[in-house]
């Protein structure tokens, strides 16, 4: 089988986020290679295209065990009138990253995602 011939055949799943994110490691654990992954800025325009028949299905977090509610997200859902069609749960570690040899009394600012800030509190 061709490459082109095995991406028809998947399924084209949108994901809000980048390569790499936590909804794209719970589309790998639900799906695997089944599906074929396309990834948006926004939970709104992953709906619209679902929409507009570029995506095939839609993989979007709707509830975060810390962080509670995804509020975006289930409004996107919401307002599309989609239904659920199957769920995983992804296990999520974080860690704090520095340059090798950093102590942690060196450390002065902390950046990150807002939710992951919130699940650390």
């Amino acid at each position: 089988m061709t490459a082109a011939a095995v991406t028809a055949s998947r399924l084209r799943v949108g994901v809000q986020g980048e390569a790499g994110c936590f909804s794209h490691a719970a589309l790998r654990q639900l799906l695997g290679a089944e599906a074929e992954p396309h990834f948006y800025s926004s939970f709104t325009e992953a709906v619209a295209a679902l929409s507009d028949g570029n995506t095939d299905r839609l993989l979007l977090p709707v509830h975060n065990s810390l962080a509670g509610v995804v509020h975006e997200s289930l409004s996107a859902i919401a307002a599309a009138d989609l239904r659920v069609a199957a769920e995983t749960e992804l296990p999520i570690r974080l860690v704090c990253a520095a340059l090798p040899g950093t102590r942690l009394d060196q450390v002065e600012i902390l950046r990150s995602h807002p939710v992951a800030l919130q699940q650390c509190t």
